[in-house]
């Protein structure tokens, strides 16, 4: 009986900590990468669900959709796919910043995001919030 109430509690333990990561990690997060001597603006737009990642990056250039995405706590991977270069990136959410770094032809490339909210006044007209 004790060895069933352990297994259920830790099951329950397990979904409720893979919906926190999803809650944490989905959502816009706006910010700019670092590149060389300039920035680059980009909106991370991430779904995730339990340990799959999903979304796009939308630039002044366009979108493009992200691909093998993984979360594992409050770490997330994914990979791009630009003109037949493929871009790994890694980040990391901490309260509303996401940090991410990315390779691309051996350079280092990092940049902070801020979760992008929306808020919703007198119930009916939804206003977007940046916080940085």
């Amino acid at each position: 009986m004790v060895r069933k109430l352990s297994l259920s509690l830790a099951l329950i333990f397990s979904v409720v900590l893979i919906t926190m990561a999803a809650d944490l990690i989905s959502g816009s997060w706006k910010g700019k990468l670092v590149i060389g001597n300039g920035e680059r603006a980009l909106t991370y737009n991430l779904k995730a669900d339990g340990e799959k990642l999903s979304g796009n990056i939308t630039s002044e250039q366009g979108e493009i959709p992200i691909y093998d995405g993984k979360v594992i706590g409050e770490s997330i991977s994914f990979k791009i796919d630009v003109n037949g270069t493929v871009i790994p990136h890694e980040g990391k959410v901490s309260g509303d910043t996401l940090n991410m770094k990315l390779i691309v032809q051996g350079n280092v490339i990092e940049g902070k995001f801020a979760r992008e909210k929306t808020t919703y006044i007198d119930n009916v007209t939804p206003k977007k919030v940046v916080i940085e």
